[in-house]
């Protein structure tokens, strides 16, 4: 194991409590271990129910091949993220029969329960040969025109714009571009991140660069331990700057990219945001490898706007005008007819 990724592993050790789950190289920066003997007999102790911190375990086949099998375990001994929690009582609730898909879901629902932060979460992989592939794996090309899903003039000359997801990837900004350019000469602008799964902050500055002078401060990262900060600022694009009204609609499914999309435009009184509270999940977050076969996601930095020096961490981005979702749209047009 490479030193980076030992260190990953610690700096999460640190961040959410000893995770064991049995892997040679993992149980030994987690137990000191320094054979596979000793993984396993420090993992029987770890997950032992007669310890207080320990946990119930699932058992798995050896990736090794040599017919021993391993329990996967979350053995919580109050991290930061756990703080106040019994240890003895609140273990890890899955039974030894679940699959390590479903306890893999589980963990990661108990992880973000105990740690009050959705963005947490754990998934495991699956082999074929040499090639690892995450179970659940989003493939962006799934996503029709990089979830650039309509885009039409309604009557009246107003925009309308629905994007499903801000995708990562360089073809996803040319049809940002194009989509813009289409709906430039329109009296009014209306974006729809109703369905709106996240994604990329990357797409969110530069769409946000459309509609706000460059230089902008959007927003300030704030690493975990407070000791470095980065300015996200609307950068220089090649079409001249947007000028029309501009309506988001969101909902209580709207979530990470799509909420920093709404509350920087909010904040910079650019866009009336109509719907629902979005979700609230603010956080950035890193996807750190525990094992060969298991990697946990957890978030690396906060974001701090300009006007408020905070965020829209739960509860969520506030609507200027509070509508249910399926109104929203409605409710936009009528606002541009004022």
């Amino acid at each position: 194991m490479s030193n980076s990724k030992k260190n990953a592993a610690k700096k999460l050790l640190a961040f959410a409590g000893p995770v064991c789950c049995c892997s040679d190289h993992y149980a030994a920066i987690h137990r000191g271990a320094g054979s596979r003997a000793n993984c396993w007999s420090s993992c029987q102790s770890c997950c032992s129910a007669t310890k207080p911190h320990g946990c119930r375990a699932q058992n798995r086949p050896d990736t090794a091949g040599n017919g021993v099998s391993r329990p996967l375990c979350v053995a919580r001994d109050g991290g930061a993220a756990f703080r106040g929690a019994d240890t003895r009582r609140n273990r890890w609730p899955v039974s030894s029969s679940a699959k390590q898909t479903t306890a893999g879901r589980e963990v990661g629902h108990w992880l973000r329960s105990v740690g009050k932060d959705s963005h947490l979460g754990l998934e495991l992989t699956v082999q074929y040969g040499e090639v690892t592939y995450i179970r659940h794996e989003t493939d962006e090309k799934c996503y029709n025109n990089f979830a650039f899903e309509k885009l039409e003039i309604l009557p009246g000359n107003i925009g309308y714009l629905k994007l499903n997801k801000f995708v990562q990837a360089d073809a996803a900004f040319d049809v940002a571009a194009q989509a813009l350019q289409f709906l430039s000469r329109t009296d009014a602008l209306i974006i729809d991140l109703r369905e709106s799964a996240g994604g990329s902050p990357e797409l969110v500055r530069y769409l946000l660069s459309h509609f706000l002078p460059a230089d902008t401060l959007l927003w300030q990262l704030e690493s975990r331990s407070a000791e470095q900060t980065e300015e996200v600022r609307a950068q220089v694009v090649l079409q001249k700057q947007l000028q029309m009204p501009l309506y988001v609609l969101q909902s209580a499914n709207q979530v990470s990219a799509a909420e920093f999309f709404s509350y920087a435009l909010q904040q910079q009184g650019r866009a009336t945001v109509i719907g629902e509270t979005s979700a609230g999940l603010a956080h950035y977050t890193g996807a750190m490898a525990v094992t060969d076969w298991l990697f946990v996601r957890i978030p690396l930095a906060r974001p701090l706007f300009p006007k408020n020096a905070d965020n829209f961490e739960q509860p969520g981005v506030e609507p200027d005008v509070k509508v249910p979702a399926a109104q929203a749209l409605q409710q936009a047009l009528k606002l541009t007819q004022h």
